[in-house]
Parts: C-alpha cells; sequence; structure tokens
C-alpha cells in the first residue's frame, strides 16, 4: 500500500468483508492496539484447505505484556474456527524477537523461512 487513500480503501474492504476481521483494543478511550486477521483458501496437493491469516497485529509499547495481544489473538482464533478454519499462518520478521517469542508463546512453529535480497 503506497499512501494512506490505498491504505483506508484496503482496510475499509477488509471491514465490509465476510472473510476478515479486525479486532481493535481500547484502553482508556484509547485505541492501543488491533489484530486483522483474514480467511483464504489454499491448495495443499489435490486439498484444498481453509486457511485463517494473521495479517497484522500491534499494541503501543506501553500495553505490550499485559495480555492484550494474547485476548486480540484468541478474539481471532475462535472467529476463525467458527468458519471451519484448519490452520492459522502469520508472517515474523526474523529479527522481531519480541514477536517470535509471543507467537511461539501461543502454539506457532516456523515453518518456511524466506529469503530477501535487493536488486
Amino acid at each position: 500500500m503506497q499512501d494512506t487513500s490505498d491504505t483506508r480503501e484496503y482496510y475499509r474492504g477488509q471491514i465490509e468483508s465476510e472473510s476478515a476481521r479486525i479486532y481493535l483494543a481500547t484502553a482508556h478511550a484509547k485505541n492501543v492496539g488491533y489484530l486483522h486477521a483474514k480467511i483464504q483458501k489454499a491448495q495443499e496437493g489435490k486439498k484444498t484447505l481453509t486457511i485463517g491469516e494473521i495479517d497484522g497485529v500491534f499494541v503501543l509499547e506501553e500495553y505490550r505484556r499485559k495480555g492484550i495481544g494474547t485476548h486480540l489473538y484468541k478474539l481471532a482464533k475462535e472467529w476463525l474456527k467458527s468458519y471451519e478454519v484448519q490452520r492459522i499462518q502469520l508472517n515474523v520478521a526474523s529479527r522481531n524477537s519480541a514477536g517470535l517469542f509471543f507467537w511461539n508463546s501461543l502454539g506457532f512453529n516456523e515453518l518456511v523461512r524466506r529469503l530477501d535480497t535487493e536488486i
């Protein structure tokens, strides 16, 4: 997404979509975090799977380690279960040790390493 209007349009579409949810955490009348989850179809051999994807998550630094991210994830997981999702996937930057620790603590395991280079 290149500019603010593209970002707004993208999230507006996600909010209106049946196959996506955005969960918002508030504290003291302030937005302190969010989690964006969506449902996708994926091929695994001859089988089509329904996959849940955590497309984005963020909690303000001063509100981290207070259970907010875990609560947002549990809400998303219950919603995904209601659509008979077989697997939940997400991406975490390899240098994001706090993010890796967080997702590992919720039962996520590394599946693939994607390498990248500029050209």
